[in-house]
């Protein structure tokens, strides 16, 4: 368990995380490696970190040779760690999806994330993206649809619902909800 002060750590480095810029990518691991200093016993820590260098990979901050050995080496210490943590199986769905393009190996993963914690929005949110690659599109805009009611005020949750949308051929609802999202936050990396 994490004491507050940690969790707090954690907490803003997932803030930073959901930014999705450069400098925000980076304070999120001052963040998460101040609180594996304090704790390093703790998995959601290192299930953070490999997210992060993830995102910072996926967004070209840093290449696949200075990345891919620290997503895998924080992934695998945060599974050591807690083999049921959901936000490791999370993050081996966002790996098998967005690094491997492995998409069966990212539902499986996605539904075990899902298996442990139903109301995780985010993979909630990635999962559908899956179906649409799997061509389920009934099934995609469900899940669609329960990722943003999870979590409404999350910007990420917005831009899931624009993408979904999007890529399921709904463009006139994607268009006027992505106009939404960026009136309502104009300076948002992600849109």
């Amino acid at each position: 368990a994490a004491d507050l002060e940690v969790y707090d750590e954690y907490l803003k480095a997932r803030s930073h995380i959901y930014d999705g810029g450069r400098e925000a990518m980076y304070k999120a691991l001052e963040f998460l490696n101040s609180g594996v200093s304090k704790n390093p016993d703790w998995a959601p820590l290192y299930a953070g970190l490999a997210e992060a260098w993830m995102w910072i990979q996926q967004n070209a901050f840093e290449p696949p040779s200075v990345t891919g050995p620290r997503i895998l080496e924080n992934l695998n210490k945060a599974l050591e760690l807690n083999p049921d943590l959901a936000e490791a199986h999370y993050l081996s769905a966002l790996i098998a999806h967005l690094v491997d393009w492995d998409w069966e190996k990212s539902e499986k993963e996605f539904l075990k994330a899902l298996a442990i914690n139903p109301n995780d929005a985010l993979s909630r949110g990635f999962y559908a993206q899956i179906l649409l690659i799997l061509q389920r599109k009934d099934e995609a805009l469900a899940q669609n649809e329960l990722a943003l009611s999870l979590d409404p005020l999350n910007p990420m949750m917005k831009l899931f619902n624009i993408g979904t949308l999007l890529q399921a051929g709904e463009y006139q609802a994607s268009l006027s909800l992505a106009e939404e999202a960026l009136a309502e936050d104009p300076d948002n990396f992600n849109l």
